[in-house]
């Protein structure tokens, strides 16, 4: 018997969760959406008899909205969670990390051309991410976690990215959504901050990057193969996989712009993806993201361990 708060519950991986954590009867599941008709319509459509969710009205950009929710859910909980999971994000491009086609600028958001031919745009997407992904978050953080003190797991997850790891943006040559990745970075250490406070009272903070989900954008093509751009590995395994074809023209332009003087190098230093993670066969549905996810966070998540640092699906830190 768990309670669980799931911030961004109406699609992709926060329903494939909100799914889940409803499966065991006895638990308790509050489900934060943007827009409460939309989610309770797909909930009885996809989730019926699931009399343990509780559907609130939240968005990360709406802080009274937030604070109302949280006023709901204390009522429901008698002031105590066991388990607070924030999924929601913005992207600066075509596609976020949890599987949501919503977003602004040229599919690579590159610092060096975006703010060269597009400096308003550029700007609009970092202020647009860092609200979100990494002040929305604060928020939702600084308004639930309390409410953890109280439970019996006491643990808190921001779902991220590897996108917004420093050293895997360097070593891979990652010039691409830019703002979006900035913006993660920029939420890991708001992680490991409140971690930093929390753990004192035997709560866990922690990140997780969820591996890449299957959306419209990177599904197998109908001969069954994933179409690599020649020289992905060299840019960013995570979202150069299985681009529409309508898309490859512009993405081969900028590679070639971008990595042509360092291609032989990173080749040899570091080979293709399927050599560098040979666990990866393609982008996860989002029920299998959540599964996996679901199992890092209930049997491996540690206060001393792995708090307040980001992980991988695989309780690791290697994001593809």
């Amino acid at each position: 018997m768990s309670s669980v708060v799931i911030v961004g519950a109406s699609r992709g991986l926060g329903f494939a969760l909100t799914k889940i954590w409803s499966e065991t009867p006895s638990n308790t599941v509050i489900a934060l959406v943007r827009d409460k008709a939309a989610a309770t319509a797909t909930f009885e459509k996809d989730l019926p008899g699931r009399a343990n969710v509780r559907i609130l009205t939240a968005d990360l950009e709406d802080f009274e909205s937030l604070k109302a929710a949280l006023e709901e859910t204390r009522k429901i909980l008698d002031n105590k969670l066991d388990y607070l999971i924030v999924n929601a994000a913005v992207s600066d491009s075509i596609v976020d990390d949890i599987g949501n086609a919503e977003g602004t600028n040229d599919a690579l958001a590159s610092l060096r051309f975006s703010i060269l031919n597009d400096r308003e745009q550029f700007d609009k997407d970092m202020i647009r991410t860092f609200k979100t992904n990494c002040l929305g978050v604060a928020h939702a953080l600084g308004l639930f976690a309390p409410l953890l003190l109280n439970g019996t797991a006491k643990k808190g997850v921001v779902i991220s990215s590897g996108a917004g790891d420093p050293h895997w943006t360097a070593k891979w040559r990652i010039f691409g959504h830019a703002p979006y990745g900035i913006s993660k970075a920029a939420v890991n250490q708001v992680v490991a901050a409140f971690h930093a406070q929390y753990a004192y009272e035997g709560v866990t903070i922690s990140a997780i990057s969820p591996g890449i989900i299957k959306t419209e954008f990177n599904t197998p093509k109908p001969d069954g193969e994933w179409h690599l751009l020649p020289k992905a590995h060299s840019v960013n395994a995570a979202y150069m996989y299985s681009m529409p074809q309508n898309q490859l023209h512009s993405y081969e332009i900028m590679l070639t712009t971008q990595v042509d003087l360092n291609y032989q190098r990173v080749q040899k230093s570091f080979g293709p993806p399927t050599q560098a993670s040979n666990r990866f066969k393609g982008p996860y549905t989002p029920d299998e993201s959540a599964a996996k996810v679901t199992d890092v966070i209930v049997n491996h998540l540690d206060l001393e361990v792995n708090g307040g640092t980001l992980i991988s699906e695989y309780n690791d830190q290697q994001w593809v």
